[in-house]
């Protein structure tokens, strides 16, 4: 296929990603953290709008020891991509901040895959201040 239609493509359905939320950081009693984080994705192709919400637990070096949905709302029948990406979740633990972008969208989801690891960062980066 011809890269200009592959970059059309990619840039119809990719969209916005915004992160947006975060909170008091305080570690628990083991020293770990749990975060927030969220970012926007919109995909223009198929007229969908979200934002991913999820809940990150890091240690005390800014490691992921889990990733989970935190309320993301998806229209009924628009969900299919979101729940392709979300094995992310364990795919994403042992990497921090500077490792996120490191793990392999899935094949298809690439637009919500760029959301977890948008709400994954924006939330890691509440442990840098």
């Amino acid at each position: 296929m011809d890269k200009r239609i592959v970059l059309s493509l990619l840039l119809a359905s990719a969209a916005t990603m915004t992160a947006c939320s975060g909170g008091e950081v305080k570690p628990d009693a083991d020293g770990n953290y749990t975060l927030s984080g969220s970012a926007e994705c919109s995909f223009e192709k198929e007229d969908a709008n979200y934002t991913i919400f999820l809940n990150v637990k890091a240690d005390k070096d800014g490691n992921i020891i889990s990733v989970e949905d935190a309320g993301t709302q998806i229209m009924e029948g628009k969900d299919g991509k979101y729940k392709q990406a979300q094995v992310l979740f364990d795919e994403l633990k042992g990497k921090n901040i500077n490792t996120v972008d490191e793990v392999d969208a899935v094949s298809g989801a690439t637009v919500s895959c760029d959301g977890i690891k948008s709400a994954v960062k924006y939330a890691l980066s509440s442990l840098k201040g």
